[in-house]
């Protein structure tokens, strides 16, 4: 095996008084999913910026000095999705093209960017592009030597920039991680996908009618085998076909989702006529 011992020495370990061995790049300890979460609970639950001692506490970790924190922010921070501004960490413009586009294609084009953005990951990228990349022990021989990255840390080195290659859409045109190559990302990609719900017209339901709502049938168990009891069939259509859990959504969509479970409350439960 080829002898990896010249990579570079670092100041000693203040923990026990010896020197320990640093890779000569630099690379994001977490991948590029788990950086998008931090942008992400910066956007969702501090409106776009929060100080250090805010953050941490949003991540869970004890303080601002943990390590994990700090190598968590140190990740997002090189993928370019957050910027330090005074006190403040903030969401950078290729966050907010991840998390709130306002085309289909700003988000995936983001999320190359911020692959490419890791000199590293750019490098690793320029040289296999669109060629088959090497068996897993040829791509750590490839890490340990000529990037000199320590033995110790080659493992999750690899782990991390191939995982981060997937949620960069890298492996998507091969389909496998055989190959890295750019996702088509195409012209026509400019408008968000609408949603199939139409905002003024409640789902429709087959046969619903005031003597079948009394009578018990088309309230209840359902159509189909294995819904929930007890839910409206056009409640149960709704609720079928919400977007993922997590999913962002801007002002229209969610304006037209709201304004369907409202008009289908209203239709399923009609307000009692007053008495005369």
């Amino acid at each position: 095996m080829t002898d990896i011992s010249s990579v570079k020495a670092a100041a000693p370990d203040p923990k026990i008084g010896k020197t320990r061995p640093r890779s000569d790049v630099s690379f994001p300890y977490y991948d590029l999913n788990k950086s998008i979460e931090v942008a992400r609970l910066i956007h969702d639950r501090a409106g776009g910026g929060c100080d250090r001692t805010q953050l941490a506490a949003l991540l869970e970790y004890s303080g601002v000095k943990n390590g994990g924190f700090l190598s968590r922010t140190s990740a997002a921070k090189m993928f370019g999705l957050v910027e330090e501004s005074g006190e403040k960490i903030v969401l950078s413009n290729r966050a907010k093209s991840i998390l709130s586009p306002v085309r289909v294609s700003d988000a995936e084009q983001a999320k190359v960017e911020a692959f490419l953005g890791v000199q590293f990951y750019k490098d690793f990228y320029a040289e296999f592009d669109g060629q088959s990349l090497p068996s897993e022990v040829g791509l750590k021989n490839l890490l340990a030597t000529k990037y000199k990255i320590v033995p110790k840390q080659v493992d999750s080195a690899l782990r991390i920039l191939l995982d981060s290659a997937e949620s960069a859409g890298l492996f998507k045109v091969a389909g496998n991680r055989s190959k890295m190559i750019k996702p088509i990302i195409s012209a026509d990609q400019n408008q968000m996908p609408p949603l199939d719900i139409k905002q003024d017209t409640p789902p429709t339901t087959v046969g619903d009618t005031d003597q079948q709502r009394k009578s018990g049938n088309g309230h209840g168990g359902g159509s189909n085998d294995g819904d929930p009891p007890d839910i409206h069939p056009a409640l149960l259509g709704l609720l079928k076909n919400l977007p993922p859990v997590g999913q962002t959504l801007g002002p229209k969509r969610r304006a037209a989702l709201i304004a369907a479970f409202t008009s289908t409350i209203n239709f399923v439960y009609p307000e009692q006529e007053d008495e005369t």
